[in-house]
C-alpha cells in the first residue's frame, strides 16, 4: 500500500497537470472536479502532517 506521502504526491501531480484521475499503488481514482481533488488533498495533507486537527469550543455562562 502506498504511503500517505506517496498518495499526496500523486494527487499533487495530477492537480498540477490538469488530470482528474490519480493513480498510485495499482489503484486509480477519478475525481469529478477540481474542488473534490482539493478537498481530498487537504485531508491527505492533514494526515501527513500528524493527523486530523479537531477544534473544540466551550460556551461560558455566568450568573451576575
Amino acid at each position: 500500500m502506498a504511503s500517505l506521502q506517496e498518495q499526496l504526491a500523486a494527487l499533487d501531480e495530477a492537480i498540477a497537470s490538469g488530470a482528474r484521475t490519480v493513480s498510485y499503488d495499482g489503484r486509480s481514482v477519478t475525481y469529478r472536479e477540481l474542488d473534490e481533488m482539493m478537498t481530498a488533498r487537504s485531508r491527505l495533507a492533514r494526515q501527513v502532517s500528524g493527523g486530523t486537527q479537531v477544534s473544540t469550543s466551550y460556551a461560558e455562562f455566568s450568573r451576575d
